[in-house]
């Protein structure tokens, strides 16, 4: 009788893959690019981080309890991916910059920017070439 393979979970066999962390995101209620390209061109967002590596943005989203109110997405810059988390959306950049001093201070120390949501929309189809 031949061996039986052993069969891992399929958050085990995504492991360390792009796409199983970017599942796992969507596990924690964080928003995608597809979610953020239907989104209103007035909304105003803040950029908390950038980072090379999607789990990054997975262990800052964990550690900080970030969920429904905030959204990832994936760019390119000088030819290498760049993940981005955002958090939240505001009518106008005045509005978002002053909510800027209600985040924890955890989020505060990451000196998070006010960005525009074309600006964002931008960013994703640079991602996309």
């Amino acid at each position: 009788m031949p061996p039986v393979a052993e069969t891992k979970p399929a958050f085990q066999q995504q492991a360390g893959t792009n796409q199983g962390v970017i599942d796992k995101l969507h596990q924690l209620g964080l928003q995608g690019p597809d979610w953020l390209m239907k989104q209103d061109n007035t909304f105003w967002t803040i950029q908390l981080l950038a980072a090379r590596e999607t789990e990054t943005l997975l262990k800052f989203s964990t550690d900080n309890h970030l969920a429904a109110e905030s959204a990832w997405y994936k760019t390119t810059v000088s030819g290498r991916p760049l993940y981005v988390l955002l958090h939240r959306s505001f009518a106008n950049s005045d509005i978002a910059r002053q909510s800027i001093a209600s985040l924890p201070k955890p989020l505060q120390q990451q000196q998070p920017w006010v960005k525009s949501l074309p600006a964002v929309k931008k960013a994703i189809q640079a991602g996309k070439r």
